[in-house]
């Protein structure tokens, strides 16, 4: 089917067999405001009741205390910049199951013109294989459908690497409190172009822990990082709603405290550090399924990959601490090898196309399932991740 047809196969699903209602949006062009999001109803006619932004900045534990009232007299917390609040998740059947889209008709890599799509349904829990709402998506899809068990999925934060010289893509990077994670790119702010690094939240802000103006340190301090490694001081993150809500994105940035330090902006280099290539361009390229993709992350280094599902809702992801969130518009890699295309540490790498051009921003994965059963990736649009961050990729 094409593409937009898998779109309205997806939504279909949410409203029909999960149960969920569409949210109302703001139209933007180009920077995926225009595909719905679909909830569990809180109240018959209070969709705020479920998830309201704001603009609060500045508690100490990422969290802001501050509750608010929706229109129907609910007491609700408020979270920092950009988190949403929500009624808190409960153990469902639908919370297990993703929907996304992804190629049809076999395994050949690259897109083509009038490319096929498909719905995917991807459960965490072995024991849904045969479920009645699995069943009835398949009915409702009329075969046009793939199922897929994918694990438990993680967000990635730890290992080992080392320092480098100079700082470059893929170096290991964290908040003190934090393992280590990647430095996926070098960014400039739109508002004074001041330049930093992008990594995650969880990398860098420490899950909304962090405060603004924390020190960031290169190498993470499994990596042997300590207060002299100092190089950059957190200045934003989208804090994360945890357990309720629906997220985006996870991703932080950090402002370089010398911008004339030994950089490498565009350097793409190997496991072995040699030179692969430079970043040929720094504007976001839009995402489809069958686009070949590498990336350098702290712990696997430079790998190959292809983009299996592309605008992925309703994806559960688990965090250090026992606590979990929801992410819609992702995007889910397989390894072009029996090698993974990512493990614990590569959070927060750029993902690029392979002709080098940015993509996507790594933020998790589960360590089975994909080619050859090696596991799967799970990403950020990065057109998304900067929009919301306001930056560019320096």
């Amino acid at each position: 089917m094409e593409y937009d047809s898998a779109l309205n196969l997806q939504a279909d699903v949410f409203k029909n067999i999960f149960g969920y209602q569409e949210l109302p949006m703001a139209f933007g062009v180009g920077d995926g405001s225009d595909i719905p999001i679909f909830v569990e109803p809180i109240t018959e006619n209070a969709v705020e009741d479920y998830y309201q932004p704001n603009i609060i900045m500045g508690s100490e534990d990422g969290i802001d205390s501050v509750t608010m009232t929706t229109a129907s007299g609910a007491q609700l917390p408020r979270y920092k910049q950009g988190g949403f609040v929500g009624k808190p998740l409960t153990k469902s059947v639908t919370h297990d199951i993703s929907l996304g889209i992804g190629r049809s008709g076999g395994d050949s890599i690259g897109i083509s013109a009038g490319q096929q799509h498909q719905l995917v349904v991807m459960y965490q829990d072995r024991q849904l294989k045969n479920h009645d709402i699995i069943e009835k998506i398949r009915s409702t899809a009329n075969g046009e459908v793939r199922v897929e068990y994918v694990g438990r999925i993680r967000a990635y934060n730890a290992w080992h690497r080392t320092s480098t010289s100079p700082l470059r893509i893929g170096s290991s990077i964290a908040h003190p409190k934090v393992n280590a994670g990647t430095l996926g790119c070098f960014v400039e702010s739109l508002d004074d172009n001041s330049l930093g690094v992008l990594s995650n939240n969880h990398i860098l802000a420490n899950l909304n822990k962090a405060n603004i103006d924390d020190v960031i340190r290169h190498p993470g301090k499994v990596d042997g990082g300590v207060q002299d490694n100092q190089f950059a001081t957190l200045e934003n993150f989208i804090p994360i709603a945890l357990s309720n809500g629906v997220n985006s994105v996870d991703c932080a940035w950090a402002k370089l405290q010398n911008q004339q330090s030994q950089i490498d902006r565009t350097g793409i280099h190997d496991s072995v550090g040699t030179t692969v290539s430079n970043m040929l361009s720094n504007a976001p390229v839009p995402p489809m399924p069958g686009q070949q993709v590498v990336k350098v992350g702290r712990t696997t280094g430079y790998t190959n990959g292809i983009i299996d599902v592309v605008n992925t809702n309703n994806l559960i992801v688990g965090y250090a601490g026992g606590v979990s969130a929801r992410f819609d518009g992702q995007l889910v890699i397989n390894s072009l090898s029996k090698l993974r295309f990512s493990e614990p540490g590569d959070s927060g790498s750029l993902i690029l196309t392979d002709s080098f051009q940015p993509l996507g921003l790594l933020f998790g994965g589960a360590l089975n399932g994909g080619y050859e059963n090696s596991g799967r990736t799970y990403a950020n649009p990065i057109q998304t991740v900067l929009s919301q961050l306001n930056l560019r990729i320096a």
